[in-house]
């Protein structure tokens, strides 16, 4: 049988094997992927964990159940893999070749998570030691009170970057979602967060800016990595995290700055959050 693999995919968790495995055959009972796992990938893992994990999964719409109650991967989560390898694909590998042209080739390792704990912890790591970077979120942990403490990883992340913003160390350029972010901020009467915006002001290294939803993904670029978030409408909340490491992200920087150039300041967010608080 012929058996396919995702390239720079590591099976360094439960998770990562049970998906390795259900890429390549479909649909299985929990007791086959577990002695898939135990055989292939980790002696030691107990049913309790690869059961857990499947839990896990199926609740992020990573796997589904057929009528049967089989296991294999959710289709509307390979539509989404396909519809970021196309992005890839026009973002990274043409112009990078491109700009490489009579050079050596330069590949990137890729990564694959389905916890937002992975996404905060990756990208603190980056904000803790890169010297500028690129962020974007639709609801900015960085402006929304409750956002920023969501999670202890959430939590970490912005008191690392703010530490960063406020002592000059780090060039930050922030893009947001326009409508998500304001209606969060006047449903929950967040004054904190116009408060925020407006010190943010004060910040040379601190560029922000807001733009329609479907200019902004949940993404952070830094200078050899990419980290890419996809959402679930089930969730609400991240459900698979792609990052790429280890290339220059020369192209990909370049796709970001021409749409943060064509993006809003804030101040025009904040008057009209003012009017309808």
């Amino acid at each position: 049988m012929l058996e396919a693999s995702i390239p720079g995919f590591r099976t360094g968790t439960v998770k990562d094997a049970i998906i390795g495995i259900l890429a390549n055959k479909f649909p299985l009972q929990p007791k086959e992927i577990y002695s898939k796992v135990k055989q292939n990938f980790n002696k030691q893992v107990t049913y309790q964990a690869v059961y857990k994990s499947l839990q896990e999964l199926l609740q992020n719409s990573i796997i589904e159940k057929n009528n049967s109650g089989l296991y294999l991967l959710h289709n509307k989560w390979i539509l989404e893999l396909e519809k970021f390898s196309l992005f890839l694909k026009d973002a990274y590998h043409d112009n990078l070749l491109r700009d490489q042209k009579n050079k050596k080739s330069q590949l990137a390792r890729i990564r694959f998570y389905s916890s937002p704990d992975d996404f905060y912890r990756i990208l603190t790591n980056l904000v803790v030691k890169e010297k500028e970077m690129r962020l974007s979120a639709k609801t900015p942990a960085i402006i929304l009170s409750k956002e920023s403490k969501l999670t202890k990883y959430r939590k970490v992340y912005v008191n690392n970057l703010l530490h960063r913003i406020r002592d000059g160390s780090l060039k930050i350029k922030y893009l947001f979602a326009t409508e998500p972010t304001k209606q969060k901020i006047i449903e929950e009467k967040d004054i904190g967060a116009l408060e925020r915006l407006r010190e943010y002001e004060n910040y040379p290294n601190l560029s922000l800016r807001h733009a329609p939803l479907h200019s902004v993904i949940a993404s952070a670029i830094g200078s050899k990595d990419f980290l890419f978030g996809m959402a679930s409408p089930f969730t609400k909340d991240l459900v698979g995290i792609i990052h790429l490491s280890s290339f220059n992200t020369k192209s990909i920087c370049q796709i970001y700055d021409q749409i943060f150039s064509n993006a809003l300041e804030p101040y025009e967010i904040i008057e009209d959050i003012k009017k309808q608080l």
